[in-house]
């Protein structure tokens, strides 16, 4: 669910998106092939070292990060209205209009643990 909203992030705001993955390569490569997904995820390998200092508990786990490495928003799982709000601040931060990642009706639920 969250991965094409994550693209679609990366389509609307190109250069500050980037995707980390805790599988190897191959498999994140597998992934973006089978779902049409052009945004390249990097991949963590274990220990998973950026995934601790960040506290990341589940998988998916969407950061926005400032320019000063402050982090502005966190979204755990997917939740519409989590990544709506990153989209918005997004929009904000870049000038950008706000365009909605998700909107009821479009087949995914409004929250789905992660």
């Amino acid at each position: 669910m969250a991965a094409p909203k994550i693209q679609a992030l990366a389509d609307r705001y190109p250069g500050v998106v980037v995707p980390l993955g805790q599988d190897p390569a191959e498999k994140l490569t597998a992934f973006a092939d089978a779902y049409g997904l052009t945004q390249p995820a990097l991949t963590e390998p274990p220990p998973y070292r950026a995934s601790d200092a960040y506290g990341v508990r589940t998988v998916p786990t969407l950061f926005l990060v400032g320019e000063d490495g402050t982090v502005l928003e966190t979204v755990e799982s997917w939740s519409r209205d989590g990544y709506n709000a990153v989209a918005h601040r997004l929009a904000e931060l870049t000038g950008e209009e706000y365009e909605p990642v998700s909107e009821p009706g479009d087949g995914l639920p409004p929250f789905r643990p992660g």
